[in-house]
């Protein structure tokens, strides 16, 4: 797996990649994001956003579905570049349950207090911090 930022990608590669998940913001991504690649394919992306000068943000994380068993390796690559930028947390909002289980197992945990998290995204999910070591 090799993680490549996304503005030295293509933009008609990303578009291939992108454009089935609607969600994904391809400005964003262009901006502060990564594209995730496994031999000749791109598999996922995400974009590492600063919410403060201690927290990433771990937006739009997007795997191709035939990818999706990757995504341990995927996260823990990302918390990898979490720590070489300093970061002293990871925070993230899940949507789906399997992210959750995977996010627990990686010993990301649950935030309840919004505070924390400075939850200005008005959304269902969970929301869930690393402790970057």
């Amino acid at each position: 797996m090799e993680l490549i930022k996304a503005c030295d990608v293509a933009v008609e590669d990303l578009h291939n990649l992108v454009d089935i998940n609607q969600l994904v913001d391809i400005e964003k991504l262009l901006e502060s994001g990564y594209v995730m690649k496994q031999g000749n394919r791109f598999e996922g992306c995400f974009v590492l956003e600063e919410k403060d000068p201690h927290t990433i943000w771990l937006r739009q994380l997007f795997v191709m579905r035939e990818a999706v068993t990757s995504l341990p390796v995927l996260l823990e690559s990302i918390l990898a570049l979490a720590k070489t930028s300093r970061a002293e947390h990871v925070v993230i909002l899940s949507h789906q349950g399997t992210l959750d289980t995977v996010l627990e197992a990686l010993q990301f945990y649950p935030q309840t207090d919004t505070l924390t998290v400075d939850n200005s995204v008005e959304n269902d999910g969970k929301w869930w911090m690393y402790k970057v070591s």
